[in-house]
């Protein structure tokens, strides 16, 4: 639920549930000790400020396998700074402001999605490269708040 561990820091990993379907508002905010989490294939959305802050979470994160989720939420991964790379499942259509604002380590961003989902202001850091499918290319530099990343968007 919403702040279910909030401020949890030394909380180090956990695995959730098979069939958890949302993320609550503030779930793991502040949680700095977090360096692993499994997040299941049933997951449909992660909702605001999520995991805010949590500056253990290091390296790759895939949410490839979330073939559910659909909705990132608003500050969702913010400040995140030691995240290098995210992969974003092509079920997604909405990634809410500020989702990885202040993501300072992000270099990678890809998204499996073939058509952009919607996209809040100041989302993703300029410094990410911004991976989508070839034949999408055109279709996310063209999108609402997508065209602003252009420059950042390559096919893979």
């Amino acid at each position: 639920g919403d702040s279910a561990f909030y401020k949890c820091s030394r909380l180090t990993s956990i695995t959730l549930p098979s069939n958890l379907t949302s993320i609550g508002e503030m779930a793991f905010h502040s949680c700095s000790g977090l360096t692993s989490i499994t997040l299941p294939s049933s997951l449909t959305n992660i909702e605001w400020s999520a995991f805010y802050g949590c500056r253990g979470l290091t390296g790759a994160l895939d949410l490839s396998n979330c073939t559910s989720l659909t909705s990132i939420g608003d500050s969702a991964f913010y400040k995140c700074s030691r995240l290098t790379s995210i992969t974003l499942p092509s079920s997604l259509t909405s990634i809410g402001e500020r989702a990885f604002y202040n993501c300072t380590g992000l270099t990678t961003i890809r998204i499996e999605a073939t058509t952009p989902p919607t996209l809040g202001s100041i989302a993703i850091p300029s410094n990410a490269t911004i991976e989508v499918p070839s034949a999408s290319v055109e279709a996310y530099k063209s999108a609402s708040g997508w065209s602003k990343y252009a420059s950042q968007i390559v096919g893979y």
